[in-house]
């Protein structure tokens, strides 16, 4: 009989108040990427959470800015469920991107993931 993966939803995954995210910046680590910046810290829970910054900087139109972040999501979602250890993470977008085609954007996120999972 073939194993389902396990995914969690969405919302558990979200890293929302701004005192957690602080917190993040202030105790994480830092990993760098040309496009993406990920600021990180374990935690005691069971999966991980993350939240998705991406500045005017990236973007002017918020259309272009919402679109990387629900293509980012959807690219860290999967590698994270897989992780099954807790820990808190800041993805910052970077210019360039909104560019990136999709398998380039999963691939990056998966070798970030493995790189957090291994620390």
């Amino acid at each position: 009989m073939p194993s389902a993966q396990v995914t969690i939803p969405l919302r558990q995954l979200r890293l929302n108040h701004s005192t957690e995210i602080r917190a993040v910046f202030r105790d994480g680590r830092r990993l760098n990427d040309p496009h993406l910046r990920v600021v990180f810290r374990a935690t005691e829970r069971p999966h991980p959470r993350f939240c998705i910054q991406v500045g005017r900087r990236v973007s002017k139109k918020a259309v272009v800015r919402n679109r990387i972040r629900r293509r980012t999501r959807e690219a860290f979602r999967a590698p994270f469920s897989a992780v099954g250890r807790g820990f808190d993470v800041v993805i910052m977008a970077q210019i360039g991107v909104a560019t990136l085609p999709w398998e380039e954007l999963r691939e990056r996120s998966l070798r970030l993931v493995e790189r957090i999972a291994a620390q």
